[in-house]
């Protein structure tokens, strides 16, 4: 049997993010938590977020979590909402969002450029142009 044509499969979405927290927590510790946040604060009508723990470093705390675009910002709202697992007192970040895997580990810290990383980048670009235009700002419009 043939799958569903792409225009037709659910839109996926991966949200990178990290668990602060003084003890080490497990990933199913963080996946029960998420769906336990999930259903008390939406209900089973919600139950459809396609979530899934694509990846969990128990050492740095940080993961990727795969659910639906549609549902995204519910998502993340639950991941924001985490206050403990397994007993322990946590908190979580998030790290950025992405259509891809790929993409989404370039936000965790042992991928060679993070987040941090990135700004720096950015803000040296930003710098290099400003030293090519002699420190003038050209208006427009």
């Amino acid at each position: 049997m043939k799958g569903l044509p792409p225009a037709l499969r659910k839109k996926k979405r991966y949200i990178a993010f990290r668990v602060l927290s003084k003890e080490k927590v497990s990933a199913k510790e963080i996946v029960q938590e998420v769906w336990q946040i999930v259903l008390s604060t939406y209900g089973e009508w919600y139950g459809n977020l396609g979530l899934r723990l694509e990846l969990f470093d128990e050492e740095s705390g940080e993961g990727i979590l795969r659910c639906t675009r549609e549902k995204l910002d519910a998502t993340i709202a639950a991941l924001t909402l985490l206050s403990e697992a397994g007993g322990k007192a946590i908190a979580v970040k998030t790290l950025g969002v992405s259509g891809t895997i790929k993409g989404c580990k370039r936000f965790l810290s042992g991928s060679g450029t993070n987040r941090e990383q990135q700004k720096h980048i950015e803000q040296e670009r930003a710098g290099a142009e400003t030293n090519e235009n002699d420190g003038q700002v050209e208006e427009t419009g």
